[in-house]
């Protein structure tokens, strides 16, 4: 099952490079990044999003998702 998280983890990379402006979906790259605990690529993609579109479903759950991987569960709360 881990091989398909890495599988998905790829492709969401290369579609943010391809367009880097594209959210749809993204919560659930989101949602990958913090079952496997990768924090950085988590923080990364959280920061990154709440600069360009700070108040759109996708940024709010994975800021989410940041503050839960954080340990920040009031946070997280107040995001989700």
């Amino acid at each position: 099952m881990a091989h398909n998280y890495d599988k998905s983890v790829t492709q969401f990379q290369n579609l943010l490079k391809i367009d880097p402006y594209r959210y749809e979906s993204l919560d659930l790259y989101s949602n990958i990044l913090y079952i496997q605990e990768k924090y950085g690529e988590l923080a990364n993609l959280a920061f990154s999003l709440h600069q360009n579109e700070k108040y759109r479903p996708e940024t709010c759950c994975i800021v989410g998702n940041y503050y839960a991987l954080r340990g920040d569960h009031h946070k997280a709360v107040i995001y989700f």
